[in-house]
């Protein structure tokens, strides 16, 4: 590769969450084709990095940096100039940054250096529901003195170039199928009893309680079916009293977060993912890529490009829950359907979405940033 050699990535923190996860996979990737790659953490501290990181990769944390004892905006704009002081020293051939708000931090802290910077977007802004009125007006300063912005699903283009006009260039490169997946076949939980698996984040967003309850018919009626869902956050507790309520103890069961997702995603019968908006939902594409038959909403965005518009896996129209009952109803009932369905989406994602895929159009990304600048 002719491109950059000396990459910082700059994340918010390393103790979980999707963007995380991909940002230690292209890390220990790309030092294992003999880059330096120094992983900026932000905004947090220390703590234990929920992903396992190669030896070789730099880990850096801008809160060590930072001697004074300040807090709030202070200590912000202290990171912020200390983020900036180590660029101008370490001189990376690029920086990629992961979050609106590290995005936003990255571009600022890079503005005069000469380094080409390459910010990535996870969500949809227009639904991004955390964002405040600061945070959308910085990313529509902010994101038009990118070098790139990269995106991952081509339906979500329109909403980014909205929130940030004046980017110049926008890249779609989806998140890769991680290299460490186990190759395995879909099984049962055994003991006569099946699984149906969801996981993600306990919030509103995610439609958990929504789906405990439209699932307390299906139920009555399979009685040997049981909903597992995996994950931590604010609405644990609400969803457990909405068990209770339904009677449905013993039935359905919130797991927490696991170091094991992906043995547990293999014990499962059928994943199903009920979101009202994703950015690219990687519990989808790592259950496809696992064999275990997936269900999903047709939201925005990222199941459709994830289940090849809905021939990989079975894509239900956003938020509707009687047509959602029903395709699970009829998976429910047919092992051979459901043997089908995994191995088919297995092949498809773990083609489409292959490490060595990414990897190329991030090369050629970098290629080109760095080619820019060197004519600049």
């Amino acid at each position: 590769m002719n491109g950059a050699r000396r990459v910082f990535l700059v994340v918010s923190s390393m103790q979980g969450g999707g963007a995380e996860r991909v940002a230690a996979t292209l890390a220990n990737c790309w030092v294992g084709e003999g880059w330096e790659v120094t992983l900026v953490v932000t905004f947090s501290g220390r703590g234990k990095c929920f992903y396992t990181l190669d030896s070789r990769v730099s880990q850096l944390y801008l809160a060590d940096l930072v001697r004074d004892r300040v807090s709030g905006w202070r200590s912000k704009i202290s990171r912020l100039a200390r983020l900036r002081r180590l660029i101008e020293r370490e001189r990376p051939d690029v920086v990629v940054s992961f979050l609106p708000h590290v995005n936003v931090a990255a571009i600022a802290a890079s503005l005069g250096t000469g380094t080409p910077v390459i910010v990535s977007e996870r969500t949809n802004p227009a639904l991004d529901v955390d964002a405040t009125r600061m945070q959308r007006l910085l990313r529509r300063v902010f994101y038009r003195f990118a070098d790139a912005v990269v995106i991952q699903t081509q339906s979500v283009e329109c909403a980014v170039r909205a929130s940030a006009p004046g980017a110049a260039r926008f890249e779609v490169i989806p998140n890769p199928v991680p290299p460490a997946l186990p190759v395995g076949r879909q099984f049962g939980s055994g003991a006569g009893r099946h699984r149906l698996v969801a996981c993600g984040r306990l919030v509103p967003e995610k439609q958990f309680r929504e789906l405990i309850e439209h699932f307390v018919r299906i139920s009555r009626e399979r009685a040997d079916w049981d909903l597992w869902i995996w994950g931590d956050g604010p609405e644990e507790s609400e969803l457990r009293r909405t068990i209770e309520s339904l009677g449905l103890s013993g039935r359905v069961f919130i797991q927490g977060r696991t170091d094991d997702i992906w043995g547990e995603m293999l014990r499962a019968d059928i994943f199903v993912l009920v979101s009202a908006f994703e950015g690219f939902p990687n519990s989808l594409l790592e259950a496809m890529a696992l064999g275990v038959p997936s269900v999903a909403f047709d939201c925005d965005f990222g199941p459709r490009e994830i289940t090849g518009d809905g021939k990989d896996a079975m894509l239900v129209p956003a938020n509707d829950w009687p047509a959602l009952e029903n395709v699970l109803r009829e998976l429910f009932d047919d092992p051979a359907s459901r043997a089908a369905l995994g191995k088919k989406g297995a092949a498809a994602v773990r083609e489409k979405f292959s490490l060595n895929h990414v990897l190329q159009r991030w090369a050629s990304l970098f290629d080109t940033m760095t080619k820019l600048h060197r004519a600049r």
